[in-house]
């Protein structure tokens, strides 16, 4: 059997919690308490648990964006952080740190000024995030961090944004804490296979090669406390109750420049988004190379698409997996275009980084070639 159809067998990706513990968001006027949880940190290959204490802190400054909580409503809360996706081989901790010692805050307010963009499915919120100590790189490396906070929600003829049952939410967002899983593990693997071919050639490629990864991301998860022993004398034990709303936290994309937030290779075509000799051509190019790569190396059965972000950072990825991979059921999520990635041979146009003879790739017979040789 392939390697990666074995791996896509085995694997265990992050699960949804047990309904018994997934309620509504909590009315007006409630408020939460609490730490958080590292539960599982997602790497490329492996995963561990990680404990990690914070606070969780919703701000209701202004009327929220959602029809829930209402606008009354102030979250302090408990928040557990499942599945990160991490591009090191560290958790949000090191392993060397004592969980006891490491403390942090997130703080997000609803506000539409803290909006930083609305998609077709979710909306995207501007938080900051402490951690002590600080992480050595990435996710939480930095004091009082920006960070997006991500959230699905349904479409609606009213104003604002409409919440989803925390049920479906939690789902959807698992769903993207895994897709974020398996690319940076198709990424790395398609660098590995880069570098390997340059050092093997006889000469070095007469280009660059960009330097881009995928954002660091987790799933917080706020719960309620309840308290136990009220009945008894002494001070009552708060314990996890029910949880009540969740985020994709992810790594900010901070743009190098003025231009916008960029499509570079859109889910339902193998090449370049943007038009030749247009800004970031040359980084639409690289990323349809690298989809040349992963269908080689996984047999025909798989690739990243909707790359998108910025010339260094990416977000909200698709995996578009082969109609016979998972007895043609969908594997990641509902953007899977399985027909793309049997079309791929004749779709794909090959450009200079295909053809680069150091690559060894096998030309496909999409067109004419992109971009300049």
């Amino acid at each position: 059997m392939d390697e990666f159809q074995e791996k896509l067998e085995t694997a265990e990706p992050p699960r949804v919690l047990p309904n018994a513990i997934i309620s509504k968001t909590p009315t007006a006027g409630s408020g939460l308490k609490g730490k958080a949880r590292v539960i599982a940190s997602a790497l490329t290959d492996n995963l561990f648990t990680t404990p990690l204490s914070f606070n969780f802190e919703h701000l209701a400054n202004d009327p929220p964006m959602s029809t829930t909580p209402t606008a009354t409503s102030n979250v302090k809360g408990k928040a557990r952080v499942i599945a990160s996706a991490s591009t090191s081989t560290t958790s949000l901790l090191d392993k060397s740190t004592s969980p006891d010692s490491a403390q942090g805050t997130i703080r997000l307010s609803s506000s539409r000024k803290n909006l930083l963009g609305a998609g077709a499915f979710k909306t995207a919120l501007l938080g900051r995030l402490n951690l002590s100590p600080l992480r050595a790189h990435g996710l939480g490396s930095q004091p009082n961090e920006e960070i997006a906070l991500k959230q699905p929600y349904t479409p609606s003829t009213k104003p604002g944004f409409m919440r989803l049952s925390f049920h479906e939410e939690s789902s959807k967002l698992f769903c993207k804490a895994n897709i974020l899983y398996w690319v940076k593990a198709l990424l790395n693997m398609t660098y590995n296979y880069i570098h390997h071919c340059i050092a093997e050639a006889p000469e070095p490629p007469p280009f660059n090669i960009p330097k881009i990864c995928f954002v660091d991301a987790a799933l917080v998860l706020a719960y309620a406390e309840k308290a136990e022993g009220l009945d008894q004398p002494g001070t009552p034990k708060l314990v996890p109750s029910l949880v009540t709303i969740g985020y994709l936290t992810e790594e900010l994309i901070k743009l190098d420049d003025d231009s916008d937030f960029t499509n570079f290779v859109h889910n339902s075509n193998p090449s370049p988004f943007i038009l030749p000799g247009k800004y970031r051509y040359q980084t639409a190019e690289f990323l349809v190379f690298t989809q040349h790569i992963q269908y080689i190396n996984t047999g025909g059965q798989v690739y990243i698409s909707d790359y998108q972000g910025s010339t260094t950072l990416l977000s909200d990825p698709q995996i578009l997996t082969h109609l016979d991979v998972n007895k043609g059921q969908k594997l990641f999520s509902e953007g899977n275009y399985a027909k793309g990635v049997a079309a791929f041979e004749k779709e794909h146009i090959c450009n200079k980084y295909c053809k680069w003879p150091g690559f060894q790739l096998d030309a496909f017979g999409g067109g004419e070639s992109s971009g300049t040789a």
